[in-house]
């Protein structure tokens, strides 16, 4: 059964908790794994305007709690759009 589309109300913040869990039945994720894994989050939260509130990596799960900046992300498509348009 299909969940229902997610509730955006313009002016305010958006919140997601995030999970991530591996299929295997050890724990891929040593220190240096989880290291990167960080890295890599704070990276692509700078692309999706996502502000990281927090964050944790388990040996075979991962748990973020973020924001979605509605505000930053209006603004780049608004300039997106404007500069399509010439």
């Amino acid at each position: 059964m299909p969940r229902y589309a997610r509730m955006i109300i313009p002016e305010e913040k958006t919140c997601y908790h995030l999970i991530s869990r591996t299929a295997l039945d050890n724990f891929p994720f040593g220190d240096v794994e989880k290291d990167e894994f960080v890295k890599i989050i704070k990276k692509f939260s700078l692309i999706y305007f996502v502000e990281m509130l927090g964050y944790c990596v388990l040996g075979n799960t991962s748990i973020c709690l973020c924001v979605f900046n509605t505000t930053i992300y209006r603004s780049y498509i608004t300039l997106n759009i404007q500069n399509t348009d010439n």
